[in-house]
């Protein structure tokens, strides 16, 4: 079950992005800690969601931000030139198996 501060963080997605039934998203990581103490900066804490769709529900998102939207290979979004290096980790993360060991 989500923390209320999670909770938070999906309720910002579900306003700022895509609509979808909050049914659907599980959290599949741990919040992952960056340290960018080296350079006095301090920590960022980012939580990572999982959406599961079935394919026939593409068609009902509406897209809220952005000029499109469409679905993507795991090995097709990687290697554009400009994803958010936090949101290519998610991507990676999700794509590579690791976390359902």
């Amino acid at each position: 079950m989500p923390t209320a501060n999670q909770r938070s963080h999906l309720a910002e997605l579900e306003a700022e992005s895509i609509h979808i039934m909050r049914e659907v998203v599980a959290q599949f990581a741990k919040p992952v800690d960056f340290s960018f103490t080296f350079g006095r900066l301090g920590t960022v804490t980012r939580h990572f969601f999982q959406v599961v769709l079935p394919a026939s529900a593409l068609a009902g998102l509406r897209l809220a931000e952005g000029s499109d939207m469409r679905s993507f290979l795991p090995s097709e979004i990687l290697n554009l030139p400009r994803v958010v290096p936090y949101d290519s980790f998610a991507i990676w993360l999700h794509a590579s198996g690791l976390l359902r060991q």
